[in-house]
Formats: structure tokens, sequence, C-alpha cells
């Protein structure tokens, strides 16, 4: 117990995902001991730091801040009906064969130890929650939890006829044996291939955009809207921000829509709508914000908007991505077609920076 107490209290300090799991796996084992207390006495550390992270910036006093708290459910799923951005679940091939193959192995478990493996079984649980439920976890933590309980299960289990079906399982045939409908665009186990190289030319390149930018002005970006897919929020040049954004709030600056501003204040269903790439759509935010500067990202649907907004504003700097082409010949962005699981390759945008008051 003193073990389970320590281990799942450092694990929180580095990773909520994890505290989460942990906490999942010790409740199988209180209801497998017939109620033992003492499982639930070693997670009181662990839940008391969760908890504390939580509500570090809730006022309990303050209804608008418990309501912030809300906020924060419901975008992993515990209300999508009210909920503007709805994280819909990436259910695919990968996603039903591996229940199936969890849960045959868990039965053969069964029937060679003739016991139950909890431990598997919590795997399998936090797999159901997270793939149709709830959205707590990356898909990657999830089948890493999976493949780490199972390999622990086996192990403990010390039944030798139990090593063939557990490496048919972090080994299935279809992935061995390179069958294509599991072997597609979205598997975990089909990694993009990227070379290493130099950040510096970029750096240099994102610190003379935001030059002008001084500290507590505010930038406006101005993105397509997601329609409501909380997966295409910010698509399909989320990526490519994130420089952008580790400057400018290393400046003292502030970069408008962000996950914040998304998550707690726009996540209703009658929430105003603060995305649009047409000078219509743009200004109404624009005030809205009282912000200082706007960046547009153009590419080949939006450029005919150039034009106009050249003349409406003044323009105070430019970051072409075209000039670091080479660095993404094999990872462009792109935005997931998520009907049909085809991915459609967006060009690198010209980014403009323009002064508006």
């Amino acid at each position: 117990f003193v073990v389970i107490a320590v281990s799942a209290l450092i694990a929180s300090f580095f990773s909520f995902t994890v505290a989460t799991i942990s906490i999942i796996f010790v409740g199988f084992y209180f209801l497998n001991s017939g109620f033992d207390f003492y499982y639930i006495l070693s997670l009181c550390p662990t839940i008391g730091k969760v908890l504390f992270n939580l509500t570090l910036n809730i006022d309990f006093k303050n209804f608008n801040s418990i309501d912030s708290f809300y906020q924060i459910l419901k975008v992993i799923g515990f209300d999508k009906k009210s909920s503007k951005y709805v994280r819909k679940n990436e259910l695919n091939y990968v996603t039903y064969y591996f229940l199936l193959l969890s849960i045959s192995l868990l039965i053969i478990m069964f029937l060679i130890s003739e016991k139950l493996n909890l431990l598997f079984l919590g795997a399998i649980f936090i797999f159901v929650i997270n793939s149709f439920l709830l959205r707590f976890c990356d898909t990657q933590s999830i089948y890493a939890t999976l493949m780490l309980s199972a390999t622990a299960a086996t192990l403990n289990s010390g039944e030798y006829l139990l090593l063939i079906p557990f490496w048919l399982f972090v080994s299935p045939p279809p992935f061995f044996f390179g069958f294509t409908l599991l072997l597609s665009k979205n598997s975990f186990e089909k990694l993009t291939i990227v070379n290493p190289f130099k950040v510096d030319d970029l750096i240099l390149k994102t610190k003379n955009f935001i030059k002008n930018i001084k500290p507590k002005e505010i930038v406006f970006m101005a993105y397509k809207d997601p329609i409501n897919d909380y997966r295409k929020i910010y698509s399909p040049y989320r990526d490519l921000q994130e420089m952008f954004l580790y400057y400018l709030t290393e400046k003292g600056a502030l970069a408008i829509p962000d996950w914040h501003l998304i998550v707690m204040d726009y996540n209703e269903k009658d929430s105003d709508n603060i995305w649009g790439e047409e000078i219509s759509q743009i200004e109404p935010n624009l005030h809205k914000f009282n912000a200082n500067y706007l960046l547009l990202q153009y590419h080949e649907k939006n450029i005919s908007n150039k034009r106009v907004i050249d003349e409406k504003y003044e323009l105070v700097s430019t970051f072409d991505w075209e000039e670091f082409s080479h660095l993404f010949e094999k990872n462009k962005p792109y935005l997931p077609d998520w009907v049909n699981g085809e991915i459609t390759y967006s060009e690198l945008p010209l980014w403009c920076l323009y002064k508006v008051n």
C-alpha cells in the first residue's frame, strides 16, 4: 500500500493522465479485495494532489469560477449536448480490432490461470471509456496502457502457456503481416518519418515577425471556422503556430482565440462565432477583443482577401512558410478528412501581421 501511495503520488506530479489511470486501476483492486479501504487510503495523496491542481484557480464563492471547472469537464465529453465544440470519438477498424483482441486475451488468461486478471480488466475498462464515452487520454496513452498491463499480467501469472496469446496481442498478425485494412494512415503503428533539422532560422524568423508587438498587446488570429468540431480548431496549421505563441507569450503579449478562451467562454451552443477569414467576419472580432494586431494566414483558398485587407490595415511584417518548405517534405501540415480517413494536404501559408490600432 505504501508503494502504491508513493508511486501514484509521484506520477501525479508529472502526468494528470497517469494519475487518472492509476486511480482507476486501484479502484478495481479495491473492489476485488472485498472493499479493503487500505486501497482507498493509499490513493488519498494522489486524489488530493489532483483536486488541488484542479481547484487552484477556483473561487468557490464565485459561481462563474465553479462554472469554469464545469467547462473543463465538458471538453472531455461530460456534456456533449450543450457543448459547441464536440470532441468526436475517433473510431476505426483498429479500435474495434484491439477491443476484440483485448477481451479475447482476458478470457484466455482466465481459462489458463482460473483467475480474473483485474489489472488487464482495468486497462480494457479505460480503453472502452476513453474510446466510446469520454476522451481524457490520447490514443497512444491508451494503447500503451493496454500493452503494459498485458505484459505485467502475463509475467505475474507465471503461466508459460500465456506467452503465445500475449505475443499475438502485442504483435497482432494483421499488423505483423502488413494487412492494409488495419494499417491505415490513422494507425498508431504507422509513424511519420521525419528528418531532424535546426530550428535556429525558424526562431530568428519568428522573433523578427513579432518584434513590433509590445507587452500586453493583443493579436487576433483569424482562422477558418472548425464547424463545431473540436479536432479542427486551428486546422490545418495548428502545429505551425506553436513557436509563434511561445515567443509571443515570452514577450508578455496575448494571442486570441487561445484554448482557454475557446473552452471557458465560447463553448456553449449559442456562443458567438469567433472564426472566419473574410473581412466581414474578422472586423467584429477585432472590436470585440480590442485587438492591436491581426494575424492572417493566406493560402490558396483565401489569398483573394489580401488586397482588401492590405488597403484597410497597415502591414507590419510577413512570414512566408514556403521559405522553409524543405523542412516539411515528409511532414506537411494537413487537414484530415474525418469522414473517410483520407488526408488532404494544404499548402504552407503566408503569414501577414497587420496593425489594427
